[in-house]
């Protein structure tokens, strides 16, 4: 246990300097070196890589985690882990034979606002390539419990090369393509390190295709990828429709004003990762165990706290909003913020919305209910597709739209987990306490609304410390989570 522990704890050290990495990028850096077609081209770039990601790994990814045991095991461990490499190079052969044979449509798809991704479209398949390799090897390698040095190369590694590729371009070292080639190939150099290390890890061991094909369990295997698969082309559609509709609709410009609004506003849950890494195995253990009640408990506290902890995060980015965008060496900072604020407003609510669900989705895994979720992910993906072209092409919204048709997808989908998890299983992540938590929303976020302060920094400073203070002071006071209260008199001594 006290290696798992240590391994969580480098992990969420790693994540946060990731994530304090990424700000000085995507905040700082980018806008400074960058044009906004030159940022929403990056963006695009990693959506369609990350689009294709799902396809590519063919459930190879989950299967893994799934059969971990059973890959661990020294007689049929190999074959058990052949089974997903072969699963990963068929799905990968297969998209990438697709992305080629379709090249023109998918260029032309893209070609009247954001026709410059014709000139870098086989970087793409190979970013694609690259990440998803990245990222399959890096969840291998977890299950040997060696996840400092891939936490390192997925939080860090790239984030670090991307800093000397921008300063670089910045002062003309290198050129607007060899940017783009040489971010690419930061991507294959972190697969080809995490290769290395799985090899030293796990060998190589060849295993004859009837052997794997004639695994014990292969029927049950064949059916569970099947319905990862269609819960993992649902989420790739949902995750990077945003991205890749205002490239085609608006264009490259649009999408870079876009990413750096999403940006600020996916800070909201940075804490919802960190409290599912703890919550997670203890839901799957009282759901093995047959208890509900614990489960329940821990649906309604994890709803509770994940709440708190994004309305406190979204009314601090809101209340210093304007200020914020400010920081962003730009040209064009006010389009960016008269553009960016609407979006940071509604992507944080929905942020805020899935958040405040609890666990939902570990429970939906782990439960009876988890072939739902298969079924569920591609309909959330037609309701983004619909909505965001409603938006778009009917009522014009813009941005505006394509953030709206995100909050208007995360709610329908939330709200058919809920019911599916109240029928199957008869328990409600919902209590008083959101009610409270939202009331101390507002009148933390009013009690700094008037406020006006030239100075940007003491504007910050001020606000951040008056809202923080009265959110948490009013649920300390009516006591909306037990888990905050024991935290507050644990660390802070008692005082007058």
């Amino acid at each position: 246990m006290g290696v798992v522990i240590r391994q969580s704890l480098i992990g969420t050290i790693t994540s946060y300097i990731g994530v304090a990495i990424g700000f000085v990028n995507n905040i700082l850096l980018f806008p400074l070196a960058l044009s906004l077609t030159e940022i929403g081209l990056i963006k695009l770039f990693t959506s369609i890589a990350l689009l294709a990601y799902p396809f590519m790994q063919s459930g190879a990814s989950q299967l893994a985690i799934k059969i971990s045991e059973k890959i661990k095991n020294e007689k049929l461990g190999h074959q058990y882990l052949n089974l997903c490499h072969l699963l990963f190079f068929v799905g990968t052969i297969f998209v990438v034979s697709l992305m080629v044979i379709f090249e023109n449509s998918i260029t032309g798809y893209f070609y009247e606002n954001s026709s410059l991704i014709a000139d870098y479209y086989y970087l793409i398949i190979a970013l694609a390539v690259f990440f998803s390799l990245g990222t399959y090897l890096q969840i291998l390698i977890s299950i040997k419990l060696k996840t400092v040095l891939s936490n390192i190369m997925k939080d860090v590694f790239v984030r670090v090369i991307t800093i000397f590729l921008i300063l670089a371009y910045l002062y003309d070292y290198i050129s607007q393509f060899q940017f783009y080639l040489s971010f690419v190939i930061a991507w294959g150099l972190q697969a080809t390190i995490l290769f290395i290390y799985f090899l030293k890890l796990f060998g190589f061991r060849y295993t004859k295709l009837t052997s794997i094909i004639n695994l014990p369990d292969i029927k049950d295997t064949r059916k569970y990828i099947f319905y990862v698969l269609l819960a993992g082309a649902g989420g790739g559609i949902v995750g990077q429709i945003d991205s890749i509709m205002s490239s085609s609709n608006l264009g490259l410009k649009y999408t870079g004003i876009y990413t750096i609004a999403l940006y600020i506003a996916t800070l909201i849950e940075i804490p919802k990762r960190n409290i599912l890494k703890i919550i997670t195995p203890l839901v799957a253990k009282s759901i093995q165990l047959n208890d509900y009640k614990e489960v329940g408990s821990l649906y309604k506290k994890s709803a509770i706290n994940q709440l708190i902890a994004s309305v406190l995060i979204f009314i601090l980015l809101i209340a210093n909003l304007e200020e914020l965008y400010e920081f962003i060496p730009s040209e064009d900072k006010d389009i960016l913020y008269t553009l960016g604020q609407p979006v940071v407003l509604l992507i944080g609510l929905s942020r805020v919305l899935d958040m405040s669900m609890g666990c939902n989705s570990v429970i939906m895994q782990y439960s009876s209910a988890y072939r739902w979720d298969a079924l569920l992910i591609p309909l959330l993906a037609v309701v983004a597709i619909i909505t965001n072209n409603i938006f778009l092409n009917v009522f014009n919204f813009e941005l505006m739209g394509i953030a709206l048709a995100t909050l208007i997808s995360i709610t329908i989908f939330n709200v058919i987990r809920t019911v599916i998890i109240y029928r199957t299983l008869d328990i409600l992540p919902f209590s008083k306490s959101h009610l409270i938590i939202i009331a101390g929303g507002f009148l933390s976020f009013f009690s700094v609304y008037f406020i006006e302060i030239e100075n940007v920094y003491f504007s910050i400073a001020i606000k951040s410390v008056i809202a923080g203070s009265a959110f948490i002071g009013f649920n300390l006071i009516t006591k909306s989570s037990e888990d905050l209260n024991q935290f507050i008199k644990k660390h802070i001594p008692k005082s007058r």
